[in-house]
């Protein structure tokens, strides 16, 4: 469809934008789809690549995916991955992949204007009338399709920023250390040398197959369990009874992407900690972490970290994505903050009140109010919501 409301720029109108709903249009589309990935590819780019949303569905057939398409003649310029939520009455649209994604932000072809594409994409949407309200978390601050939103509707993120370590120009663990600060760096070094006494020390870096699944996940999901329990933590929407589908979500491969890494820590052949990690153009992304509790006094997730940062050096990738934070122990390693803003584009006037009710924020009042819980009570709930 191509819509021209009063005052868009000729250019604009240029653009036609396309609407793929549902698994017959995310089949339609997946091979331009594809392509453009490819080509656009960025570390801020994966989590609306071809290749990790369409296995992503795989394990969340009860998504509805509506795939965002604005074309310049015949060629595909930019594309927005979301699904539909019904949401306080009304009907939304999400970042594909939700909660399990961590940047939001279109797929644009290069030489192409992001925000003349957005406003496309926008008009479109609203030319629709299918869709109230369109909501994208985690977007980069002062990325320029922040202009096209109110200023009231563009909010720090629940996520506030997330951690990078650059690793370009660097050619050795001991390269990264020493851009540590000197209390940093020490504290590092005797933690990875109290570790080491305690026997024989191996990490191996593997892509993730049947068999790490079959001989790794339930010692994750169990790992996991344990953390949550222990230190009162919900876990968001990855929760005991979730757990095993989350990660078969993100290790499933269609042959096109690069595959899913699991970073595995032995102490003398047993698995004591394990990073499952996503990967593309270069750039590591931590998605997901678990380490046996026992070794919790010897800071065995920070022995884990500098072994996978040594692997990320030495097989030339540029950055290795620590991803969401704030986190004490991911601020201390990390070079680089990304802010993150929450943006919401109304388009309906019920799409004008949601995102009033979101700029309330009381998702973030009802977590405060249960984290100021005594650790006890929280244990409870959270051992609840486990079984």
């Amino acid at each position: 469809m191509t819509t021209k409301p009063e005052n868009t720029p000729d250019e604009i109108c240029q653009l036609r934008m396309e609407v793929f709903e549902g698994p017959t249009g995310t089949a339609e589309i997946a091979n331009a789809w594809r392509l453009l990935s490819k080509e656009v590819a960025g570390p801020l780019t994966f989590f609306q690549s071809a290749s990790w949303c369409i296995n992503w569905l795989k394990a969340h057939d009860n998504v509805r995916p509506v795939i965002v398409a604005v074309w310049h003649g015949d060629q595909l310029s930019m594309l927005m991955p979301l699904a539909e939520k019904r949401t306080l009455g009304g009907m939304a649209l999400e970042t594909l992949t939700g909660a399990d994604a961590e940047y939001s932000l279109p797929l644009v072809r290069n030489g192409t204007s992001i925000t003349q594409a957005f406003s496309a994409l926008l008009d479109g949407l609203y030319a629709a009338g299918k869709w109230d309200l369109l909501q994208m978390n985690s977007v980069p601050e002062n990325h320029p399709l922040i202009t096209l939103a109110d200023e009231a509707n563009s909010m720090p993120a629940e996520l506030e920023y997330s951690s990078v370590i650059e690793l370009e120009g660097l050619g050795s663990l001991d390269d990264y250390l020493a851009t540590r600060s000197k209390s940093t760096r020490r504290s590092l070094r005797r933690k990875m040398q109290a570790f080491e006494k305690l026997g024989q020390v191996t990490c191996s870096v593997s892509p993730v197959t049947e068999e790490t699944m079959k001989s790794v996940f339930a010692t994750i999901c169990e790992w996991k369990r344990e953390w949550f329990v222990e230190n009162g933590v919900l876990g968001g929407n990855f929760n005991g009874r979730e757990m095993k589908r989350h990660l078969l979500a993100f290790c499933q491969t269609d042959g096109v992407g690069e595959p899913t890494l699991a970073s595995e820590l032995r102490l003398d052949g047993e698995l004591v900690a394990c990073d499952l990690m996503l990967q593309g153009d270069g750039v590591l992304y931590s998605y997901v972490t678990a380490r046996d509790l026992a070794f919790h006094t010897y800071g065995v997730g920070t022995v884990m970290d500098m072994y996978t940062i040594r692997h990320a050096i030495e097989n030339g990738y540029k950055a290795f994505d620590l991803l969401s934070a704030p986190n004490p122990s991911k601020d201390s390693l990390s070079n680089r903050q990304i802010p993150l803003q929450d943006v919401r584009f109304p388009l309906t006037g019920k799409g004008r009140m949601m995102a009033g009710f979101d700029r309330l924020r009381l998702r973030n009042t009802l977590k405060n109010t249960f984290y100021s819980l005594p650790l006890g009570i929280r244990q409870r709930i959270v051992r609840l919501r486990k079984t």
